[in-house]
């Protein structure tokens, strides 16, 4: 089972344009890099020539800083075992992070006479990179694989699913959910919960039903984080990291994070260091609010894994979903009054998460403006709030344009009792 990545489209983009620069495909260990790129380049390309630079020493003198890019590629293509044709062969450079040579390498390949297309792999670029120069970065281009949101997963899972959610999404004014429907959309979304959004997990859960296999797929990716905490760190934030990881990851609540956890005599400031490496790689998220920052980790599987022993509330697990997809959507996420503030170039939203808190504080100093309010339940557009199931938070920006638009226009059509949906 393959799951589709929204990002292929993107992909595309970037093998059309005729000036493209090479570029690094970074995410989180085990979220489908390298199955991403195959696949797609499989589809785009007659020869996909895959490196895998996990032992470094074979890859030293490659990529020494001296050697011009043409003779590097005529050394791939020795290993490889034909010469590259550069408009009809992908070359995909696998654990960059593996290789610092290669890593730092790999903007030189933007000054190539032939425009080759190459995609090199990263789990931890933004640490591993944090001392090149801006040079550096104009001469490639950067792309991010985050977890599978919940539309991307039913893309596989289910064609009840998949129409349904799309039928929803792109009807011109908000509507009210069929019972039938509602229920696959929830039942669905109950299990993605379960398995998160790394490929692996969600492949045995879909498959088995088995939570207890699925823990095991995840824990697995888990232990391999932290092993990489000892890889690319030293002295004593290895296991400052692994604090921070785990309390992050298991005492948490709607990202209520308490340094307390870790220790009574804990002080944030020790740990700083360490929030900041998670954050940088991708691991955790960070929030603001009007108190404090909230932290919760990328991906809702962490939170299950490390939960697996105890009973954990199902709308806090929707509540760390759904502001996770926000925090990977939106350029600005903060929360104040209990109402989160999402902002891009072209949307500003509030909206509320499964509770009522803030709500009614909001609408008295807002009058007029449109309040999100997501939360499990069907889908209704009412005094200027839209309500709306928090599965649908991927597409939370094209559900609040259709409402805006919806009570600008005063467009409520009747519902027809020949609807199928």
């Amino acid at each position: 089972m393959y799951f589709k990545r929204n990002l292929s489209s993107q992909l595309s983009v970037w093998q059309r344009n005729t000036t493209k620069k090479p570029l690094i495909l970074k995410g989180i260990r085990k979220v489908g890099k390298t199955t991403l790129v195959k696949e797609w380049g499989g589809s785009k390309y007659e020869d996909v020539a895959y490196f895998d630079l996990s032992n470094c020493d074979d890859w030293v003198e490659i990529f020494h800083p001296e050697c011009e890019p043409e003779i590097v590629i005529e050394k791939l293509a020795s290993l490889w075992g034909c010469r590259f044709d550069f408009a009809s062969t992908l070359i995909v450079l696998d654990n960059l992070d593996s290789c610092p040579n290669a890593l730092e390498y790999f903007s030189q390949f933007n000054s190539l006479i032939d425009n080759h297309s190459i995609i090199g792999i990263s789990s931890y670029f933004e640490f591993s990179s944090q001392n090149f120069t801006d040079n550096y970065f104009e001469n490639i281009s950067v792309k991010t694989l985050h977890p599978l949101t919940f539309k991307e997963y039913l893309e596989q899972t289910s064609q009840f699913g998949k129409a349904s959610y799309t039928h929803y999404a792109n009807r011109d004014h908000i509507k009210s959910i069929k019972k039938k429907f509602f229920t696959i959309l929830q039942n669905k979304f109950e299990d993605f919960l379960v398995s998160g959004g790394l490929p692996e997990p969600a492949k045995v859960y879909h498959k088995t039903k088995s939570k207890s296999a699925t823990l095991k797929v995840q824990q697995n990716i888990i232990n391999s984080i932290e092993s990489d905490f000892l890889r690319f760190t030293t002295g004593v934030l290895p296991k400052r990291l692994h604090e921070i990881w785990v309390s992050i990851s298991r005492y948490n609540t709607k990202g209520n994070f308490k340094f307390s956890n870790i220790d009574l005599n804990s002080r944030s400031r020790e740990y700083q260091d360490a929030i900041d490496w998670l954050i940088r790689v991708g691991l955790i998220h960070q929030v603001s609010t009007d108190i404090n920052d909230k932290y919760f980790p990328a991906d809702i599987g962490f939170v299950n894994t490390f939960y697996s022993d105890v009973v954990v509330a199902k709308n806090n697990t929707e509540y760390l979903y759904a502001l996770g997809c926000l925090c990977r959507k939106f350029s600005s996420v903060k929360i104040v009054d209990g109402i989160i503030q999402v902002e891009n170039k072209s949307n500003r939203i509030p909206i509320q998460c499964i509770t009522n808190t803030g709500v009614k504080k909001y609408k008295s100093n807002h009058t007029g403006s449109l309040l999100v309010h997501l939360r499990m339940s069907d889908s209704n557009l009412m005094n200027d709030v839209l309500q709306l199931p928090v599965f649908f938070v991927d597409d939370v920006a094209k559900f609040n344009r259709i409402a805006i638009k919806q009570l600008k226009t005063n467009y409520f059509p009747e519902k027809r009792t020949a609807d199928i949906y």
